[in-house]
């Protein structure tokens, strides 16, 4: 089931990424917040499905970055650039670190109510 979601989230991705422009929507001013929001997405998913996996899951998402901007080369319409990569991974890096977060917040609050 958990790979399912993931899976399913990286199917939009994907997609959203690799379709050419003119179909593509635009629900946001900036293109940057788009792949902030889009990775931030997945991280949050991930992390919450594997919270243990953290690190892996950085690496992972950070290489599927890279593969999707490498990918978008042989679209005429589209253009790979690193400065995307990098939004794409912070938003990553953002939607891991708010699931490790709440699982600090988590823990330290259970810890307080049961000592």
């Amino acid at each position: 089931m958990r790979a399912r979601i993931l899976s399913g989230i990286v199917f939009a991705i994907v997609v959203l990424t690799l379709v050419p422009i003119q179909y593509r929507p635009h629900p946001f001013a900036s293109p940057n917040l788009e792949r902030f929001i889009g990775f931030a997405v997945f991280g949050l998913a991930g992390g919450l499905l594997w919270p243990s996996r953290t690190f892996t899951l950085f690496l992972a998402g950070g290489a599927f970055a890279a593969v999707l901007e490498v990918a978008q080369a042989f679209d005429p319409t589209r253009h790979a650039d690193a400065h995307d990569v990098v939004f794409k991974t912070l938003g990553l890096a953002a939607g891991l670190a708010s699931v490790r977060l709440g699982c600090f917040l988590r823990s330290r609050f259970r810890r307080a109510n049961t000592g």
